[in-house]
């Protein structure tokens, strides 16, 4: 008795698996002071008006960092330490 066993859907797998992603495009930041107010811009598109410097770098570190990347401190009941 032969078995036959057929490699070709393995070996179609295989190449498509060792295609490569193309590298993300990266994301532009801009922070100017203009009359004393703070503006954001992402890729040269408006992101928000801050009155201070340190909201508007925060706003940046926060739109840069991807949701899954983001880290919450527990405490010992699960809640959520502030």
């Amino acid at each position: 008795m032969t078995i036959n066993i057929e490699t070709a859907d393995l070996e179609r797998r295989a190449r498509n698996v060792d295609t490569a992603l193309p590298p993300p495009t990266p994301t532009l930041f801009e922070v100017a002071h203009r009359r004393g107010i703070w503006e954001v811009t992402k890729d040269g598109r408006f992101y928000g008006h801050y009155h201070s410097q340190q909201p508007a770098f925060d706003a940046v570190e926060a739109a840069r960092t991807p949701p899954w990347r983001a880290t919450a401190a527990f405490n010992i009941d699960g809640d959520l330490s502030q």
